[in-house]
């Protein structure tokens, strides 16, 4: 297993030149699993690049992830809208409207608690990122030790390895959990 690198920042503009300044150093590596730590906010992105070969068409993957305490069971999936949630929707699958129509017109929501997801998305910036970055799911679910523990997930179908998009894609997952544990 590859060692975790901690990457550390007193505020996100800091922390985006220091991942800038990381994938700087690292311009040939696939693989790279990084600790984020700003104050007490601890952030896990795994990156994972497979060119493939031969016969291969290779993948790749960016996931941050956090845990999240809350008391109660809320929780929401969000992914871009595309053919499969079109023939999804023929089929059944809940998309919930938030009230933010650029964005709503974007995304798939599902969710237990529309009004929450409705505030944690109050925030234009962190919309246009989400709104725009593709074949993606962001997601609250069950994932830990306790009842109350959840683990926030932003799995990306690409390895993405810009610093400043990476800056970016970190400050907007940052607020929604910030967002999740506050609303």
């Amino acid at each position: 297993m590859q060692e975790r690198t901690l990457i550390t920042g007193n505020d996100n503009e800091t922390m985006v030149q220091n991942l800038s300044t990381y994938f700087g150093q690292q311009p040939e590596a696939f693989q790279h699993s990084l600790t984020l730590l700003q104050g007490e906010r601890q952030v896990l992105l795994e990156i994972d690049i497979d060119p493939g070969g031969g016969f291969e068409s290779g993948y790749a993957t960016t996931r941050f992830s956090a845990p999240v305490q809350i008391e109660n069971d809320f929780a929401f999936t969000i992914h871009p809208e595309g053919f499969l949630a079109d023939f999804a929707k023929l089929f059944g699958l809940q998309d919930e409207v938030i009230g933010y129509p650029e964005f709503d017109k974007k995304v798939i929501i599902k969710t237990n608690n529309k009004e929450k997801v409705t505030s944690i998305f109050k925030d234009a910036g962190t919309r246009q990122v989400f709104a725009t970055l593709e074949n993606y799911t962001l997601q609250l679910q069950q994932g830990g030790e306790t009842d109350s523990q959840r683990l926030l997930l932003l799995n990306i179908e690409e390895g993405v390895t810009d610093g400043t998009t990476l800056g970016q894609l970190y400050q907007a997952f940052c607020d929604v959990w910030q967002q999740v544990e506050t609303v």
